[in-house]
């Protein structure tokens, strides 16, 4: 083939890298308008296709984004701290993998259902996020987590990813 055909390495791969980089700033520094979103079925579960168009430029830009949504949910429980409930995935865990390293708990503020105020003294609430791939592969896991005695309250376990989705999108007024 003759020069400057094709994507090669070298220089040609830096400036084509460039170009590309310039195409990602554009679309995460500006507003989405969502035309479409719907599950990636032969991808693994959690991911999502998301077609949009970038507010300002012309119709004629329709970008096809895939974005990975976490199971996320909450539990309420009598453990102080972030590394006390990872401890007891970890128990809960058992002979099987250390699900605890797949998983990120935050300690949390968040009125849950039911709950019109704080959690009572003593209770704390933890936000616990784990890849869907995990969450499925792993459910007897977080089953146990939230039958332990230290769990008082889990929420959000069911919550659909699109709707997941849809919240980590926003919106547009």
């Amino acid at each position: 083939g003759g020069a400057g055909r094709g994507l090669g390495r070298g220089a040609s791969s830096s400036a084509s890298s460039s170009f590309f980089s310039g195409q990602q700033h554009q679309v995460v520094d500006s507003t989405w308008e969502v035309i479409h979103i719907t599950p990636v079925r032969s991808a693994a579960p959690g991911l999502f296709r998301l077609w949009v168009t970038l507010q300002g430029h012309a119709a004629a830009d329709l970008y096809a984004l895939t974005l990975a949504v976490p199971r996320t949910f909450y539990v309420t429980t009598t453990l102080a701290d972030e590394r006390q409930v990872l401890e007891l995935i970890r128990e809960q865990s058992g002979e099987d993998e250390d699900v605890s390293l797949l998983c990120s708990v935050t300690a949390t503020e968040r009125h849950l259902p039911h709950c019109a105020h704080a959690p009572p003294e003593g209770h704390h609430v933890y936000e616990v996020s784990v890849d869907e791939r995990d969450f499925q592969r792993h459910q007897k896991v977080f089953q146990r987590l939230v039958g332990s005695a230290h769990v008082v309250a889990a929420n959000e376990m069911r919550t659909p990813l699109l709707f997941r989705a849809l919240l980590a999108v926003g919106h547009t007024a």
